[in-house]
């Protein structure tokens, strides 16, 4: 087999650039400008299922497949950490391997297994 660097899918600063982009819709408000020490939870109200709704919205947008296998409270703790969890844990999507009648529901019922206990305010569900 021949010695191949792999590059991530994408870069940090292009992921957090289009979470500027996909938030204020994800959150179906306005928000202040983000930095990569914004707080997604803490500051911006997210919750699992709008950190979902951004994966999914951020693997639409920029043509990959994020592996949540790993994800955990300290990778969306803040836009830079999600950012360079995307980036480190995504791959380009070959086309020709997409069905497009098939729904990632493994990886959202792992992913929302995952955050579940980690963006729930107390008294919250």
């Amino acid at each position: 087999m021949d010695d191949v660097t792999l590059t991530p899918a994408v870069t940090r600063q292009r992921v957090l650039d289009c979470m500027g982009e996909l938030l204020p819709r994800v959150l179906d408000r306005e928000i202040p400008a983000i930095a990569p020490d914004t707080r997604l939870m803490a500051e911006l109200g997210m919750r699992s299922s709008s950190t979902l709704e951004l994966l999914l919205e951020l693997e639409l947008a920029l043509d990959i497949h994020i592996d949540v296998e790993d994800i955990d409270e300290g990778a969306v703790s803040s836009v830079g950490d999600l950012a360079g969890f995307v980036a480190s844990h995504s791959a380009p999507v070959d086309p020709d391997l997409v069905d497009p009648d098939s729904c990632p529901t493994a990886d959202i019922r792992r992913l929302d297994s995952h955050l579940g206990c980690v963006s729930s305010s107390p008294g919250t569900s």
